[in-house]
């Protein structure tokens, strides 16, 4: 979701909303779980995830690495 989008959802419902950085989807910080970040790679030392992704992680489901074929 662009930016813009999100700016006009923490408008109209008063939240604050922060973007999954697992699958990319916008979730209330009141739902979002809080987990270390890789600073080499995306310079930050945490990051959120939504709770869906939190819970397939959780049962051990592994992210797969992306090829540059």
């Amino acid at each position: 979701m662009e930016e813009d989008e999100l700016g006009t959802q923490r408008e109209l419902r008063r939240q604050s909303y922060v973007t999954c950085a697992r699958c990319g989807q916008p979730v209330a910080l009141e739902s979002a779980t809080i987990v270390p970040g890789d600073a080499l790679t995306d310079q930050s030392e945490y990051q959120y995830l939504c709770p869906s992704c939190q819970e397939q992680l959780a049962r051990g489901e592994q992210d797969l690495p992306v090829s540059d074929v």
